[in-house]
């Protein structure tokens, strides 16, 4: 059988030996589900940087670039749009390259790129990724980007709802970790009330009072989306959608 496994914070993924294994990093609020929006919505692809001056001298080297991404949830002076999906929409996005920097997903997407197979993973795109990595034929490894460094709820439970998908549609072809175990196990007691899971956690809170409510419910949404992020030469692009 093949391992299925959950890295619960951004160390331990930094520390692992990614060679021959298929990846999906999960930040659920917000910067996975902004990334498969954006591409969603005809980005030509997303750049993830580390820092805003790495965004914004990317932005600067290529005509008609847009700049996202937050620190401590809130866009930066500067930059075209923030961290929240709404602002990558259609009319905005469509043909451009975005350079993003957030203060975890990015970052956990950087130390992932050491994998044979990457992509990121959200609610919205959960089954289509899970065929993806089933098709790999790799062991799987599903990273949470926490936050701040620390675990977080809501990546736990994304990580959860991809275990289910893959065992769905690869029955008995993998071999799930306790941490694996651990995170399917969370998804199925919040399965049906993902809105209610992403507004009780700490950083659902933190959207909340800031005044990000309503992204709230975009993320919880369920497969309603069918792209898969490629992840090649340091950007996503979107060259799959899964039926």
């Amino acid at each position: 059988m093949v391992t299925l496994d959950v890295s619960l914070v951004p160390a331990e993924l930094a520390e692992r030996d990614l060679n021959g294994w298929a990846v999906a990093v999960l930040d659920i609020l917000r910067a996975t589900t902004v990334m498969v929006t954006a591409l969603e919505n005809g980005a030509a692809q997303v750049v993830p940087v580390l820092t805003p001056e790495e965004a914004l001298a990317g932005a600067g080297s290529r005509q008609g670039a847009l700049v996202g991404g937050e620190r401590k949830g809130v866009a930066l002076p500067g930059f075209d749009c923030g961290n929240s999906p709404y602002e990558y929409s259609r009319e905005k996005v469509a043909g451009k390259t975005v350079y993003l920097t957030t203060t975890n997903g990015t970052v956990a997407l950087r130390h992932a790129a050491r994998a044979g197979a990457v992509t990121v993973a959200c609610f919205r795109n959960r089954t289509a990724v899970a065929r993806w990595l089933a098709e790999q034929e790799k062991p799987v490894l599903l990273a949470c980007a926490g936050r701040k460094g620390r675990f977080s709820w809501e990546d736990l439970a994304g990580a959860g709802a991809v275990v289910a998908a893959l065992e769905a549609v690869a029955p008995g072809v993998f071999q799930p970790t306790d941490a694996a175990r651990l995170a399917r196990q969370v998804f199925a007691e919040w399965e049906g009330r993902l809105k209610e899971l992403l507004a009780s956690t700490e950083h659902g809170r933190f959207l909340i009072d800031i005044g990000f409510r309503d992204d709230l419910p975009y993320c919880a949404q369920l497969d309603v989306s069918r792209l898969v992020p490629h992840w090649e030469g340091g950007s996503l692009t979107a060259p799959q959608a899964r039926a």
